[in-house]
């Protein structure tokens, strides 16, 4: 029996079940995200656009590649069907030998790839970062190491979350990545000011041990049908490994793109390297909020769908789910494009930040907010064909999406200035994922059907049509603003974005429940729920 309420077990296990389950991960989310927004705040208050920032987002970059490709989306995209699978067949037995095979050989793997990445940092570094100064990569590589043991951590931690939402159970998992970002700001609040970047590496290891605790906590009396063994003669087994090479290389693809866009970025300066570090930041909060909440809660119940052959459930759970995110990431584009001075403002613009960090990063953040659609469509397309155990299509896209994002990558940052080549990089990006995002629409077709039938497409342009009118509504905010107040300052940044997004919303709402769009009252539904 399980620890969590009946109630909340089976949250996603029903196309209504799934939305309310994506509430309650966008709200954990986007609680997490605050939080982490909050903890970016106290860095660049501390820090700034400083070398010593750039040495630590540099550093971050390698523990988070090993937890990513290995233990992140990769692993549970190809567990998840499998071990959702065979529980919906009530074969549980098999379904936790399959657990136990995969949890062995990640703990291993995960553990192999820190000690290498703890001998090699030096080395690692220096073909990163390779324009940065003697000093810096020295730092970057101690920092690199106290970090190692978090992708661990978090793997196997995310590999328990995965089975949890098996089960239809999205509490714990959803609850977990808050309280990481809650010691890591504890962390750099406290010591911070007397430590450096080093107390926001310790404090992310720390977060990483927490959030490994709620992890295995939350499955529970499950728990005890763990045994130390790696059955890869079962066919399950087999089914997963399978299923996670080729999504391997699909994630890779995004890694890859992290790491150019870093290596590239090495040679722009402190502040033009960290500007992007900060925009993407302020970017992967709608995404996360939108695309990855939709994303964790749609998987197993796709799965399961699936599972059971239901292909008209799946279409209609799919089509109902990429309305939801264009409802909300097309008014989110937009506001983010027209605020993204007086936001970065008012979550930056103390202590040690400066005007020029201010106008860096809002270069970067204007052409990667393009993408940002395009970005959560992503996070819940190619779970569709990871659901009908299709992973080469979607790699196929990504690869070739990540050659054109190399390939523009390095034509534009020499197009631009020096002091602007952010901007070239973001454009880089923006357009890569909207090439994949389209592509991927139009490759799941054959698959299961039209999802973009004529409804879907009228829906769209009604979106289109109210965040529009949400912008016109909100660039008068803004050029208001300008004149009235002084928005280059922490006040009249702050009144600028809360009467800009609250008109904003008013006017979006408004138009969308004008031209009935059902999303208006599916989000109701939702959050009464």
């Amino acid at each position: 029996m399980s620890i969590l309420p009946a109630r909340i077990r089976t949250l996603g296990t029903s196309t209504q079940g799934v939305m309310s389950a994506a509430v309650l991960v966008a709200a954990s989310l986007i609680l997490s995200r605050v939080i982490g927004l909050f903890r970016v705040s106290i860095f660049a208050a501390l820090f700034g656009t400083s070398a010593q920032m750039a040495d630590y987002n540099a550093a971050f970059r390698i523990p988070d590649l090993l937890f990513a490709v290995i233990a992140g989306g990769a692993l549970s995209s190809a567990f998840v069907p499998v071990f959702a699978g065979l529980i919906e067949r009530r074969r549980e037995d098999e379904a936790w030998a399959i657990a136990n095979t995969v949890l062995n050989t990640l703990l291993i793997t995960m553990i192999v790839l820190a000690v290498a990445a703890f001998i090699l940092a030096p080395q690692l570094v220096d073909a990163l970062v390779p324009k940065f100064t003697a000093a810096g990569k020295a730092e970057t590589a101690n920092l690199t190491r106290i970090m190692l043991a978090q992708p661990v951590l978090l793997g196997v931690g995310g590999l328990f979350a995965a089975m949890q939402n098996s089960y239809g159970r999205f509490v714990l998992p959803a609850v977990a990545p808050v309280l990481y970002n809650v010691v890591i700001v504890l962390g750099a609040l406290l010591f911070g000011p007397h430590f450096g970047v080093y107390a926001a590496a310790w404090a992310v290891t720390a977060g990483a041990l927490i959030m490994f605790e709620i992890q295995i906590w939350g499955v529970g009396p499950e728990s005890s049908r763990y045994r130390p063994r790696m059955e890869w003669r079962l066919a399950g087994a087999r089914e997963v490994l399978k299923l996670l090479g080729p999504r391997l290389l699909g994630l890779s693809a995004y890694q890859v793109m992290l790491l150019v866009t870093t290596y590239l970025a090495s040679g722009l300066g402190s502040t033009g390297f960290n500007s992007i570090s900060y925009a993407w930041t302020l970017l992967m909060f709608p995404v996360g909020a939108i695309g990855s909440s939709l994303g964790t809660a749609v998987f197993p119940t796709l799965a399961r769908q699936t599972a059971g052959d239901q292909r008209l459930q799946l279409r209609r759970t799919l089509r109902q789910s990429l309305r939801g995110i264009l409802f909300l990431a097309v008014p989110a584009t937009i506001g983010l494009i027209l605020l993204r001075r007086p936001i970065i403002v008012v979550l930056y613009g103390h202590g040690a930040w400066t005007p020029a960090s201010t106008a860096a990063t809002a270069y970067a953040l204007l052409f990667y907010s393009l993408g940002l659609a395009a970005m959560t469509l992503i996070e819940v397309i190619p779970r569709a064909f990871y659901a009908l155990r299709n992973t080469r299509t979607p790699v196929m896209i990504a690869v070739v999406s990540l050659a054109v994002d190399i390939a523009l990558s390095i034509i534009l940052i020499h197009t631009f200035p020096r002091s602007q080549g952010q901007g070239g990089l973001a454009i880089a990006t923006a357009v890569a994922v909207w090439l994949q995002a389209v592509w991927l629409m139009v490759a799941l077709r054959p698959q299961i059907g039209g999802v973009l039938d004529r409804e879907f497409l009228r829906a769209v342009m009604a979106i289109a049509a109210a965040s529009l009118l949400m912008g016109v509504g909100v660039f008068v905010v803004a050029r208001a603003s300008d004149v009235l107040l002084r928005t280059g300052t922490g006040f009249g940044a702050l009144v600028e974005v809360v009467v800009g997004v609250s008109i904003g919303v008013a006017i979006y709402l408004g138009v969308a429940r004008a031209l009935k769009l059902p999303e208006i009252e599916r989000l109701g539904t939702m959050i009464r729920r």
